[in-house]
């Protein structure tokens, strides 16, 4: 039991003695540019996502739509800053949408819409026929 006993006092000085020698030895230092580059990257420190002193992004859209008074149409565009509404044209971000310019259509035209935009590519009132029926 006694020689038991002197074995793991040994035993626990040998280890602890390992253990001071091994806090006492100096830090690796990387000796290749791949681990110089590897050991700088693990110091990099990655800004939180929720850092107040970035904003957050607002994103802001708005739309402008009107009715033309000739012809029925509906114009509508939507955009990032600015949406205005005039008589026969609606803009957003700068860009126009107006009423297609048309003679009158026929009376009692379904869709005289539909009759106005086909005559204003260039196409008569007789090919433009099918998209006013008269009811």
């Amino acid at each position: 039991m006694q020689r038991h006993r002197v074995l793991l006092v040994l035993l626990a000085v040998f280890l602890l003695s390992s253990l001071t020698f091994a806090n006492d030895s100096p830090p690796l230092k990387p000796t290749t540019p791949l681990l110089q580059a590897i050991e700088g990257a693990a110091q990099l420190q990655v800004p939180s996502l929720d850092n107040p002193g970035i904003p957050k992004p607002v994103w802001k859209t708005c739309s402008a739509q009107t009715f033309c008074p000739v012809t029925g149409c509906f114009l509508f565009c939507s955009g990032q800053t600015s949406c205005t509404v005039q008589a026969t044209s609606v803009t957003c971000d700068g860009s126009a949408t107006n009423c297609p310019s048309c003679p009158t259509p026929p009376p009692n035209c379904f869709d005289p819409c539909e009759w106005c935009e086909c005559r204003a590519l260039g196409f008569t009132a007789f090919q433009c026929r099918g998209s006013c029926t008269e009811n």
